[in-house]
């Protein structure tokens, strides 16, 4: 179910959906100038537990101490909370390695902060201009889509796309991890935040959903129903947004420059998409069989011969080594 709500910043809808699993182990919350979603690691044990401690604990420090909004203070706070989680495994030892990603967006006076840990995303999208920013997820699969080694929706199938190399763990030595935090110093009306659980990306091809939060003849509404009707049929997943959009009011432009923020054109998504595509029509062109003439006593026959492609090759190669060390052995 959709939960939409106005405050002196932005418009700001919301929304979080079980999936097929047994339980919810997403959480999300919000406040004027702070916005989070984290994964309970479900693998782990006890994720739920762990995502709605950080969301909360994150939300009431920030008004509890009044925080002034820096790249340092949410490095801090986020420590902070850490340790407060960890301090938890005293009194309930059961819950050591309970985990959890953690996405946030952070309002301050003259910029806007994103932070993130693990694999649960933020996307940052200006309609007006076809052009988003995201993070990149901490995992191998993310780091290989990020320098181009393989295709966004290549990562989005592969299947150790969930395996992350960084999430908020609760542990008995006080280990904390950072937090990659980019600043934003320019933002414009009509601009969106994206903030959501990887059950969002099980469901949706990546220029899709661009293309849908980019689209100006929708509502932000219509665009997160949208969204989460697409992800209740699609997903298995625990499925999980907020969506922010900026209002006249909101606008930000402190005159710095913004180095760090690298937009992608949503040209460049479907064009990733299609050589995505052109990637598994060339393999499975290497894959097919061809067909060969041949006479036989002086009629034409057709006889089947197997492509021997590179793949082939290297397959054939492993059993020759494999065979040649067992003889050796013996």
């Amino acid at each position: 179910m959709i939960h939409q709500k106005n405050n002196h910043r932005m418009k700001t809808i919301s929304y979080s959906h079980i999936g097929t699993r047994q339980n919810n182990e997403d959480s999300l919350g919000t406040i004027t100038n702070a916005f989070v979603v984290c994964d309970g690691m479900g693998g782990h044990g006890n994720g739920e537990i762990a995502s709605k401690f950080v969301v909360d604990e994150v939300l009431h420090l920030i008004e509890k101490k009044q925080l002034k909004i820096t790249k340092e203070t949410i490095t801090e706070l986020l420590e902070t909370v850490q340790g407060n989680l960890n301090k938890k495994l005293n009194t309930q030892p059961e819950l050591l390695k309970m985990g959890t990603t953690f996405t946030g967006v952070f309002f301050a006076k003259e910029s806007v902060f994103i932070a993130h840990i693990g694999d649960s995303r933020v996307y940052v999208v200006r309609p007006s201009e076809q052009k988003i920013w995201h993070t990149w997820d901490h995992s191998l699969v993310g780091g290989l889509m990020q320098s181009g080694e393989i295709t966004r929706e290549k990562g989005r199938l592969h299947p150790m796309s969930h395996r992350i190399s960084k999430a908020i763990t609760a542990n008995d030595k006080n280990k904390t991890v950072k937090a990659a935090i980019v600043q934003f110093n320019s933002i414009k009306k009509g601009d969106l935040f994206f903030l959501c659980s990887d059950g969002v990306n099980e469901a949706w091809k990546e220029h899709k959903l661009m293309a849908l939060l980019c689209n100006t003849d929708l509502t932000s509404k219509e665009k997160l129903k949208k969204i989460e009707t697409q992800c209740a049929q699609e997903s298995r997943d625990n499925n999980t947004a907020i969506l922010l959009e900026i209002e006249a009011a909101n606008v930000i432009d402190n005159g710095r420059k913004n180095d760090e923020v690298g937009w992608i054109s949503l040209h460049d998504f479907n064009l990733d998409y299609n050589v995505h595509l052109e990637n598994i029509k060339r393999e499975a062109e290497e894959d097919e069989v061809m067909l060969e003439p041949e006479e036989v006593n002086g009629t034409i026959k057709v006889r089947e011969i197997a492509v021997f492609t590179t793949r082939n090759f290297i397959v054939a190669l492993i059993i020759l080594v494999i065979v040649a060390a067992l003889v050796i052995i013996c």
